[in-house]
């Protein structure tokens, strides 16, 4: 089965990184120290959601400036 690809946004903030995405016209945002724990955040935030399996989620990562 190919994956979801979703475009994750990334910004360093002063308490660790936020990261953000638009699935379906549903904004999904959280933030943690490092990126891989923001990613396994939007990632289970994203099946609690929209019913996505967390291994069937490809990011296209974008850092914003």
């Amino acid at each position: 089965m190919p994956k979801t690809k979703i475009k994750l946004i990334l910004e360093k903030g002063k308490s660790g990184i936020w990261g953000r995405v638009d699935h379906e016209d549903n904004l999904i945002a959280d933030s943690a120290p490092t990126q891989e724990i923001v990613e396994k955040k939007i990632k289970i935030l994203l099946n609690q959601f929209h019913g996505l399996k967390e291994e069937d989620i490809e990011f296209e990562i974008e850092w914003e400036k």
